[in-house]
């Protein structure tokens, strides 16, 4: 068995907004998906979930940066 572990709903949701913290010209949902190796899905909901906290705005259609 291997040690990893899958990350928790908390540490992906720190990992997607570290990742558009990151980006200077904001941060596409596909990008996110190469990135994280999470489903577009996944992305979506916690974008969204981000989006309702105020940390992170769209400014295009599917393209995310820091509030």
């Amino acid at each position: 068995m291997s040690d990893i572990k899958k990350p928790n709903k908390t540490m992906a949701k720190e990992v997607v907004y570290d990742y558009i913290q990151l980006s200077n010209r904001g941060v596409t949902a596909f990008t996110l998906m190469e990135k994280t190796g999470f489903t577009k899905k996944k992305i979506e909901k916690i974008v969204d979930q981000l989006e309702k906290q105020g940390k992170v705005k769209s400014f295009l259609q599917g393209v995310y940066t820091k509030a």
